[in-house]
């Protein structure tokens, strides 16, 4: 059962931002999918949602318009991101990959200071690495237990954590 609700209409978050290596395909891959769900998810609590990326747009991205949400395309080592982004005073910024954080974080701090900036880890393969060696921990202490017993065990590990991240993101009356 999600602890989420897919239905509230509560916007209380006027602006966010997703900055993005490439635009959103999802039917080309897993990450456009996830990516997509994010979207959503973040313009049923917001009313601005802007997906920004440096890339070329692609004959396979996903027509963000279609769904209510900005697309803005953005150029590395500009001070045009500055102006843009001092512009718009987002409450979110997240950043899909370590890599855009890298190269725009910085400058979302000095131009928004009171702006959350959050890195999606989902691609993160040291973070990757370092869960399924815990995986392959835990899977080591369920050998007496049958496979059920196992799954149950893990998926609600991974129910929680996903409870945990999201909740603290967002106020109890978002996430009900």
């Amino acid at each position: 059962m999600s602890h989420f609700s897919n239905s509230s209409t509560t916007k209380d978050i006027a602006c966010i931002v997703i900055i993005g290596y490439v635009w959103p395909e999802p039917n080309s891959s897993a990450a456009g999918s996830r990516m997509m769900q994010l979207l959503h998810y973040f313009k049923q609590r917001s009313h601005r949602v802007i997906f920004a990326s440096v890339a070329q747009l692609s004959e396979h991205r996903e027509i963000l318009a279609d769904s209510d949400i900005e697309e803005h395309s953005i150029s590395l080592n500009c001070s045009s991101f500055d102006h843009w982004i001092k512009q718009l005073q987002p409450d979110i910024v997240l950043f899909d990959r370590f890599m855009m954080e890298e190269q725009f974080g910085w400058r979302v701090e000095q131009q928004c200071p009171d702006c959350l900036r959050i890195l999606d880890t989902e691609d993160l393969h040291s973070l990757r690495e370092a869960r399924h060696q815990q995986l392959k921990q835990a899977l080591k202490r369920f050998q007496p237990f049958n496979s059920a017993a196992k799954e149950n065990y893990l998926v609600g590990r991974v129910s929680f954590h996903s409870y945990f991240c999201l909740s603290s993101l967002f106020p109890r009356s978002m996430c009900s």
